[in-house]
Formats: structure tokens, sequence, C-alpha cells
């Protein structure tokens, strides 16, 4: 009985430990300035090579769009043109480990990481304050900047946002052990294909419809830059702090606007309920027949709401 116990033991031993290095993970990837197709440009913050697109006039109030779990720029595709029109200095960008931005596993992804990350890449575009946009878990990131830096926010919209849904900190711990992490990479390469990542947006929209092959094709496409899974095995590594402590809530007491989907199923109705219960100066706007994506399910009424909202804060400059 011990020696087959041993040998269970040493087998174990083997595939946790000795197998994950065993099977090859080859470069991967093209370069991601060649699946620019916005008019997007690259600027290196913290090391990394970062992707954003800017309109808009300089002048303007900075409208900084800061993308969920899984999205890019793409997914402010319905909102940058409006929000410049309407005469707001906009500037979306991909945050570290997500589209095109440059990926590694070298990079601390947490959420209040991040929210350095943006005060980082405000400075480097010389915008002092800004009105901050974060969806589902972009709300968590600008919740972090708001807390870390609220000279420099003039408001803050949380749409569809998570602030929660950490991992609990021994997943962290497992995952930045060398094994686990080489287990995470391949688990990426094997699982994140277009057609299940496809299937996983479709979930979030009201209308699975929705998620056109045009849609998939825009968000799937940080499956061909460099790293995806270097920057996957991130995530699940510092998951663990990305959970904004709700007692710190009342301390945000700039201007928030907030916009959900009744039927989101990924982030429910009752959170934003509950965000706008504890933040002390905020509006809540609730959208029937939209899921999770406010901003590209009703878009035409996402930007004027967002806009009047701006517009109550006063002249933008």
């Amino acid at each position: 009985m011990r020696r087959w116990l041993l040998r269970i033991l040493l087998l174990l031993f083997i595939v946790i430990f000795i197998v994950p290095f065993l099977i090859p993970l080859n470069p991967t990837g093209v370069d991601p300035r060649t699946l620019a197709s916005d008019g997007g440009q690259f600027i290196e913050i913290e090391g990394l090579d970062t992707y954003y697109v800017e309109r808009g006039p300089d002048d303007g109030q900075a409208l900084l769009l800061v993308h969920g779990l899984g999205g890019s720029t793409f997914s402010w595709r319905e909102n940058i043109g409006a929000l410049a029109e309407a005469g707001y200095h906009v500037i979306a960008l991909d945050r570290p480990g997500f589209g095109l931005t440059e990926k590694t596993l070298d990079f601390d992804v947490s959420a209040p990481s991040q929210a350095d990350f943006l005060a980082a890449f405000l400075d480097a575009r010389g915008v002092d304050h800004a009105v901050l946009v974060g969806h589902s878990a972009g709300g968590g990131i600008i919740a972090y900047f708001a807390l870390k830096y609220p000279e420099r926010v003039a408001g803050l919209v949380f749409v569809d946002a998570a602030l929660g849904g950490g991992a609990p900190p021994f997943v962290g711990t497992l995952a930045g052990f060398a094994p686990f992490t080489r287990w995470i990479e391949i688990g990426a390469r094997l699982l994140l294909t277009p057609e299940r990542y496809g299937d996983l947006l479709a979930s979030a929209y009201h209308d699975p419809a929705l998620a056109t092959e045009a849609v998939r094709a825009g968000y799937t496409k940080v499956l061909q830059t460099p790293n995806y899974d270097q920057a996957f095995a991130a995530l699940v590594r510092d998951s663990g702090g990305n959970n904004f402590p709700k007692d710190r809530l009342g301390e945000l007491d700039m201007p928030a606007l907030l916009i959900w989907g009744r039927d989101d199923t990924w982030v429910r109705l009752a959170s934003g309920e509950q965000l706008a219960d504890a933040l002390p100066n905020d509006a809540l706007i609730i959208y029937d027949n939209v899921g999770h994506m406010t901003m590209e399910e009703a878009p035409e009424q996402f930007n004027a709401d967002v806009i009047a909202w701006l517009e109550g804060l006063g002249e933008p400059g």
C-alpha cells in the first residue's frame, strides 16, 4: 500500500512539476502594429508598448475610457466618435494584458497596479485632470484611481462595473509558482480559441446576435498578439488584488454616473444598486432589454446620457 502511495505521489510530482516544461510553447502572434485598424497609436508606458486611441479637441474636458476583462479600445468603437464630436478630449487605451498593448508575465496587472498605470499614461499624454469611464472590471480600476488620485478626477462613470470578483489569495500564490504558471499558459493556448472566446462574449449581450462575426473578430484580435497566454497567467496570478474595499466607497465623493443594463447577467443590477447606495454623489440610469455591454447595445442612448451628465459638470475645458 505504501509503495502504491509513493508511486502515485511520484506521478503527481512528475505531472505537476516536470510535464509542463516538456510541452513546447512556441512563440506565436504577429506584430500588434499590423493589427491596428482604428487609427490608434503606440506609446511606451512603464516599459510596455501601449496602444491607445485619441480623438477630439486637446482643450476639451479629458475623458479616459477604461475597458473591462477581455475588452480593448474596440469596446468603445460606438462611443469615441460621438463623445469627441461633442467637444470632449477622448482617450481610450488597451490596458496591460489586453488588446494590442504589449504582453508579458513580468507585470503586475492587479487593479491597484493598473490604476497607477493609468496615472502614468495620463502623465505621458499631458493630462492632469479627467473624467474616467470604466466598464466592468474597468470600473474597479477607476475606483482605485479615484481613491489614489482624487485630485485628478473630475468625475466617474461606472458602466456595469465590477468592483469585486477577485480570486482568493491562495489562487495568486499558486499561479505565481512556475509550474502552475506554465500550466495556465498551456491552458490558455488550448482553451482560448476564437470560437470559445466569441461564444463567451455573446453571453454578455442581452441579444447574443449582436456578437456578429465582425464583433467577434474585433474582440478576438488579442489572440493574434504575442504572449497572450502569459498575459492570461498574469491576470490569474494577480486577480486576488482586484476587490475594491467596500468600506472606502464613501471616500469617492466626486460626481459619479452609474449606467447599468437591467438584464446584465455578468454583473447583476443589484450590484449597481448597492454601488449607488454606497457612493455619496451619484446618479443611476438603468437600460431595459440591455445586458452587460451597455455602451455597445444601446450606444446612442449611452452617448446622449453621458454627454448630458458631462454638461451638468460644467463646460468642457
